[in-house]
């Protein structure tokens, strides 16, 4: 091929208008605390969380801030966590299920309320439905989920999963609950004894302390917020290395056992985690005002301004069990959102958190000190899978769109009139591969393991990617840095042309780009490359490029970004030399990026390991009445039968099912004789494993 530049037009599929809308607030700073009244008849929540200073604020806004730009642009995904949980049980020698040396159950029952909770789907959360929220804002899935620690720091099993039992009188300790001046003193013991000489390593569990407390003191739980090391000197409500957790009244943990009406039902530690994962209280802690401040603010777009103070509440917060709707006087158009969990109403009345929540919390677990070393630990501490800690990485921005561009003639190269070819596919030069580069900032700046990959194709009737059922249709791995070419070949995929053939298409994108486009026709074909196992990518980058077969009827498209990617890509030529494609092409149109996204996964990765549900399967209706219908998305590769299995909360496999076809026909999964509940649905392909909660109700 001659070495000039390649000159040509486009030919784009179809563009459509979006529209978008955002929402601001005012940032101001909270502060403080309410005591609880001495009377039990007249408990009032009490969060003794210490709040944070505005360094602190500054800094995790700006996180946040960085976090939605890389979901954003493809730069990651929600991950889905999994956080190994230790309570340590403060007791003065009492028998194991007296009080305060709760039981197991009251303790386990906890984790099973967590895990509801931060999915949207705790007690209560149909509730939802007859407020007016449900048209501005979702209940969220927060994808962070809590198991019982199964082995204590030192590697040895425990006798009782998540519990460390410890006897204040052995240890030359005061009772917590003699402790009687006020919730400083309290704090200060607890701070300064207890959590220090029991407190189990944070990077690897979250630590949660439960233990009596007098009523004078009236606190149900504290937390503290995650720091960061990069900031030295914070020290208001940030935890260390030996405070870092919660601290929950033992009357106020679980659902079953020793248990104070109404904080019976296991929302206090649903309360004080959201704390630790970053959530300050929805009435912004009125701006320390106590009758609070419609301009206060917890940071999060979809919570309204409200003053609280329903029952007496303070400081923007409400007590009690108010109704809908009520609105306390910040003209939103929904009234105040009492039912979430960081207001400090009764048990039964909290059960959501928000979207912008989610998304403090899933920062909290990318970028806060301890809690994102977790996930890297997980896997050897609960046993199973660990946390996803799996990102699809891609350039095409939520603003962008894919096409497929087409060269116009090009008169002095023979077989290149009328048209030259497809620009990122088949073509008159006789091109063998299109290579994107992925730089390690895509996923951390850290070696990491290359699961899967999926190639948007391009494919309507019969034009674009289509061909000999025999042909294989590769993708290859190439080590390497953007500014040069592919270097050493990691590794390579295939699948048939046959496949691709049969493949469905569709008029949409979900993969990256703006979710908002619709094409005039089917023309996206995508398909999953699986790795197995998977392949170890280096924290500098990598390429993937997918072959052109040079035989006679076959073609080969990948969709291109309609806007300038940052991601550099290359093309090798007929001669097996590479060429940067904005030097083949020009800047304008070789410049683009491709539909092609790998998921690259940091930590553990290994034989099943967990990936999002989305990349493949949708499991609806859900809920259900029992009866669900299993889709598998996308064409994905396997070397074994697509297995799904559902696991209940005690983790025992209530179901089991074979699918032996690997096409995208429904699989009906009947559970219409279980039990009302929540469950886990885990589809395998032999390579990777994908979880949804499900929810059953008759």
């Amino acid at each position: 091929m001659n070495t000039f530049l390649r000159l040509g037009i486009t030919l784009s599929l179809i563009s459509a208008a979006t529209l978008s809308y955002a929402q601001n607030r005012n940032v101001q700073i909270q502060n403080p605390l309410t005591p609880l009244p001495s009377s039990p008849s007249s408990l009032k929540r009490t969060c003794g969380t210490v709040l944070p200073d505005a360094k602190w604020d500054n800094w995790f806004n700006e996180q946040v801030e960085l976090y939605k730009e890389k979901l954003r642009t493809g730069k990651t995904v929600a991950a889905s966590y999994r956080i190994p949980v230790i309570v340590h049980v403060i007791h003065g020698g009492q028998a194991v299920g007296t009080y305060p040396n709760i039981s197991s159950a009251q303790i386990n029952s906890q984790i099973s309320i967590l895990n509801a909770d931060f999915a949207g789907t705790g007690l209560n959360y149909t509730n939802y439905s007859a407020t007016g929220f449900t048209a501005a804002v979702s209940i969220a899935n927060t994808e962070i989920s809590f198991c019982a620690a199964t082995v204590d720091p030192n590697g040895n099993p425990l006798a009782e999963p998540g519990i460390d039992r410890v006897n204040y009188v052995s240890k030359g300790w005061s009772d917590p609950a003699s402790i009687s001046s006020s919730s400083s003193a309290f704090q200060n013991f607890i701070n300064g004894t207890i959590k220090p000489n029991t407190i189990w390593d944070p990077n690897k569990y979250l630590n949660v302390w439960v233990s009596d407390v007098h009523v004078n003191v009236g606190l149900l739980g504290y937390a503290t917020f995650p720091g960061s090391t990069g900031l030295p000197g914070l020290t208001s409500g940030i935890g260390t290395s030996s405070t870092d957790g919660v601290w929950n009244w033992a009357k106020a943990y679980g659902n079953t056992g020793s248990l104070q009406s109404p904080y019976n039902k296991g929302r206090t530690a649903t309360h004080e985690i959201g704390h630790w994962l970053g959530l300050r209280h929805i009435g912004g802690d009125g701006n320390n005002n106590p009758s609070g401040d419609c301009n206060a603010t917890d940071y999060c777009n979809d919570t309204p301004s409200q003053t609280g103070g329903f029952s007496g509440g303070q400081y923007g917060q409400n007590y009690g069990a108010p109704t809908y709707p009520r609105n306390s006087g910040c003209s939103t158009p929904y009234g105040d959102m009492f039912m979430n969990f960081m207001d400090y109403t009764d048990d039964a009345i909290m059960y959501m958190f928000t979207p912008d929540q989610k998304t403090r919390m899933q920062t909290a677990m990318q970028s806060g000190q301890f809690r994102s070393n977790i996930p890297n630990n997980v896997t050897s501490i609960c046993g199973g899978s660990g946390s996803s800690s799996c990102s699809t990485i891609t350039a095409v921005s939520s603003s962008h769109s894919l096409t497929a561009f087409i060269a116009a003639a090009d008169a002095g190269t023979n077989g290149c009139s009328p048209k030259a070819g497809y620009i990122y596919g088949t073509n008159c030069y006789g091109d063998k591969e299109k290579a994107e580069f992925f730089p390690g900032s895509m996923y951390g700046n850290t070696a990491g393991q290359l699961t899967n990959v999926t190639v948007l194709f391009f494919q309507t009737n019969t034009r674009g990617t289509y061909g000999n059922a025999s042909t294989p249709v590769n993708i290859k791995v190439y080590q390497g840095v953007g500014s040069s070419a592919p270097g050493t070949l990691l590794g390579s995929a295939t699948v048939s042309m046959g496949v691709l053939n049969t493949a469905p298409i569709y008029s949409t994108n979900p993969y990256c780009g703006n979710p908002g486009i619709t094409y005039s026709e089917n023309v996206l074909l995508p398909y999953t490359y699986t790795f197995s196992p998977a392949l170890s990518v280096p924290a500098a980058g990598f390429f993937v490029s997918v072959e052109i077969p040079g035989s006679s009827g076959d073609t080969v498209v990948v969709m291109n970004n309609s806007s300038v990617s940052a991601n550099p890509t290359w093309e090798k030529w007929s001669n097996n030399s590479w060429s940067q494609m904005s030097t083949s092409w020009g800047s304008s149109l070789g410049n683009k990026g491709m539909g092609i996204l790998p998921v690259v996964c940091t930590g553990v990765i290994g034989l099943n390991e967990t990936m999002p549900a989305t990349n493949m399967f949708i499991v609806k209706p859900n809920p259900s009445a029992g009866l669900f219908n299993l889709q598998l998305v996308t064409t994905v590769s396997q070397t074994k039968p697509v297995t799904a299995k559902v696991v209940n909360t005690m983790g025992q496999v209530v179901y089991e099912h074979q699918i032996s076809s690997s096409g995208n026909g429904e699989t009906a999964v009947d559970l219409r004789h279980l039990a009302n509940g929540i469950y886990i649905l885990v589809v395998e392909n032999g390579n990777h494993r994908a979880t949804q909660k499900i929810i059953i109700a008759h």
